[in-house]
């Protein structure tokens, strides 16, 4: 490469045809050619900006292809909050939400309707355990709390409490909700089968339970009834009533508390004496409550036994203690043990 005589660098190339040497002239021919450097380079430059274009266009479909998808994906996210739980109004199951200080902050019109409040009493105002008032409501077996500490879900059968203290058997399922960096924002409970009650439920329960169809038979007892009261399942399911089984003092009379709540549709809760197989008996706190079949008409009935023995026993101490008679019995089993 050389400058030519216009000073622009050139490509040049020549050569000797040897027309002394082929055919013996006294002279020589030489051909020459030149190209401009800017000419030999036109084409390589052509073909970078043509990549360099494509890359750019590229690029720029890749920007808003991923915007786009950035948008449809980060949607649920961007509008969790005010959003996420929209879904529970549409649920069968009754169904709400709440923050990490159990404050419900959603409900549908399910939950709501089963248990009597309106959203402006509930929403922002009151906990789950003071809407619900299930038995682990409020204790250490929460299991919104359970859920959110373990992250996972949670799924207890219990009976939970309209606002009139109707009993009403319930599985609750629930679990923990998180925000976009995975915190613990609250968690959701799922309540299934609140008006009907099938034979797990029965099983679950720690208390003592069964229900009855409506000519007060028997159709399924859990393990803590039949130990209660010291029977076996085949005495008792579809042959025996519950007035053949606990044989309480109200059992087969107008106050029998099974036919009430299935007269009312109500709760009824009756303390009174159970008497087991043996003879023998002891207090119970019996909670009745109506089941209804799928068009809402009453099927029968379901009783949770509380056995209050202890109750009983801290009552009697209590009495004796105020009347002065524990007194006298400590006193006197000191006074021995000084002695001895």
């Amino acid at each position: 490469i050389i400058d030519d005589y216009r000073g622009i660098p050139v490509l040049s190339v020549y050569g000797h045809l040897h027309l002394d040497e082929s055919f013996g002239t006294d002279f020589d021919w030489v051909i020459a050619a030149e190209i401009d450097k800017s000419e030999i380079y036109a084409p390589i430059y052509r073909l970078i900006f043509i990549i360099v274009g494509i890359a750019i266009v590229i690029i720029v479909i890749a920007f808003f292809i991923g915007k786009f998808l950035g948008k449809v994906v980060s949607k649920p996210v961007e509008h969790s909050e005010a959003e996420s739980f929209s879904f529970i109004a549409n649920m069968a199951d009754g169904c709400f939400k709440t923050d990490t200080n159990l404050i419900i902050t959603d409900i549908n019109d399910t939950a709501l309707k089963v248990l009597g409040y309106t959203r402006e009493e509930v929403v922002g105002k009151m906990t789950c355990g003071d809407m619900c008032g299930t038995p682990v409501c409020n204790t250490a077996n929460c299991t919104i709390k359970k859920a959110m500490k373990e992250r996972t879900t949670v799924v207890a059968t219990t009976v939970a409490k309209d606002r009139n203290g109707k009993v009403i058997p319930v599985r609750a399922s629930c679990s923990y909700l998180t925000d976009a960096d995975d915190n613990i924002i609250g968690g959701y409970e799922i309540l299934s089968d609140l008006m009907t009650i099938d034979e797990g439920f029965l099983n679950n329960m720690a208390d003592a339970a069964f229900r009855t169809d409506k000519d007060l038979t028997i159709q399924n007892i859990n393990e803590a009834a039949l130990k209660a009261l010291g029977y076996t399942r085949e005495e008792v399911v579809g042959k025996m009533t519950c007035s053949d089984m606990c044989k309480t003092e109200v059992c087969g009379t107008d106050k029998c508390t099974i036919r009430r709540c299935m007269a009312t549709g109500n709760t009824v809760v009756e303390e009174t004496f159970a008497t087991r197989k043996d003879g023998s008996s002891f207090p119970v706190r019996a909670a009745c409550g109506p089941l209804f079949d799928v068009n809402g008409e009453v099927s029968g009935g379901f009783e949770v036994i509380t056995d209050n023995t202890a109750f009983m026993q801290m009552v009697e101490t209590a009495d004796a203690i105020s009347n002065g008679d524990l007194a006298v019995e400590v006193s006197k089993e000191i006074t021995g043990r000084g002695d001895a």
